[in-house]
């Protein structure tokens, strides 16, 4: 079949001539395999156009704004990682103070909630009141998808309690975290 493959992400593809016979034979690739599938899919020339048509369709592909689904979406600079550095240096009472200015502004929000998850006693009131917030609109309405919301959390644990009514471990479980979640 075939697979989407998304940008700076693995696998990692590369022109055919890049393989050469002893790196695919050291990487347990079997290169004439490979050949005989490129040479299939040049003389498929069916595929190559449905493939074309299916890739340029406007579809609805919303992409999410959530920066800690966009971690790996694309390059990071070299500045950028150096203030990584920083941080990884930092003890968590540091990280509030430090004035590091991204190049990628994304960088400034996952420091943020790198803070918040690990260290939330680092917080000021304001940053501890913008973090609730962002918790409750996570849970409540499955903000940046794709994330589970509250209510598909709880028809999951209801699902998974009829799938599992006769172990009574995993009942035990699933009623811990449904009180769990009515708790928040």
């Amino acid at each position: 079949g075939l697979k989407l493959v998304h940008l700076n992400k693995c696998p990692i593809l590369a022109p055919a001539k890049t393989l050469l016979p002893e790196n695919a034979a050291r990487l347990g690739i079997d290169r004439e395999q490979c050949l005989a599938n490129l040479a299939i899919l040049k003389a498929n020339t069916d595929l190559r156009d449905k493939v074309t048509e299916v890739f340029n369709e406007q579809g609805d592909y919303s992409a999410t704004t959530n920066v800690d689904y966009l971690l790996y979406d694309g390059f990071t600079s070299h500045a950028d990682k150096a203030k990584f550095a920083i941080i990884r240096d930092a003890k968590p009472d540091e990280l509030a103070g430090l004035k590091l200015d991204f190049e990628d502004k994304k960088f400034n929000t996952l420091l943020f909630r790198y803070r918040a998850r690990n260290w939330p006693e680092t917080l000021n009131q304001q940053e501890l009141d913008q973090w609730r917030q962002y918790c409750q609109n996570k849970l409540m309405h499955g903000e940046d998808q794709p994330s589970i919301n509250a209510q598909d959390f709880m028809i999951t644990l209801e699902n998974l309690a009829h799938e599992h009514d006769d172990s009574e471990k995993n009942l035990t479980i699933l009623k811990a975290l449904y009180n769990y979640a009515q708790s928040m």
